[in-house]
């Protein structure tokens, strides 16, 4: 019905009333991705950190991609990059996460004003991901940062 306090309240007795069973579980992903979708970072974070210590395989690897990029958002390099390093040495050939954390890592760069450091994620994201898809998004960067400093020469 797209009530978020109606929906997060649901929610939240589920996980209260039944804190061990595999519904639970569902809930929780499901008032994390509540959060995310309506760029409620700060409180998307916290279910999904807490989601850490339960999930397994994909789920797993999704909950930690999507703490990830909640650092990105709430703008916390540091941990963002950390998270990020750790996420690429159990994953290390991914393909599907990995370009939203250097498109992210841009977006912060180019917010803070470090172009050259906006430049190179952008870059190596057009450039590790070129014949895919994720690999435009290094290009939309690009062209992000070159309207911002009203640079209309093609690099």
């Amino acid at each position: 019905m797209n009530i978020l306090d109606v929906a997060l309240g649901y929610f939240s007795e589920i996980i209260a009333s039944f804190p061990e069973d595999s519904l639970a579980d569902k809930a929780q992903v499901r008032c994390a991705d509540l959060f995310f979708e309506r760029d409620l970072f700060d409180r998307a974070v916290v279910f999904y950190r807490a989601m850490m210590k339960t999930v397994r395989g994909d789920a797993l690897k999704t909950t930690m991609g999507k703490e990830i990029l909640c650092l990105y958002k709430l703008l916390d390099i540091d941990k963002a990059t950390n998270r990020k390093n750790e996420f690429l040495k159990l994953y290390p050939n991914d393909a599907d996460w990995e370009p939203q954390f250097l498109y992210e890592e841009g977006l912060y760069y180019l917010g803070v004003k470090d172009f050259k450091l906006a430049e190179d994620a952008f870059r190596n994201l057009q450039k590790k991901y070129q014949d895919k898809p994720q690999g435009a998004r290094g290009d939309l960067g690009l062209a992000r940062m070159y309207v911002i400093l009203n640079n209309s020469k093609r690099h």
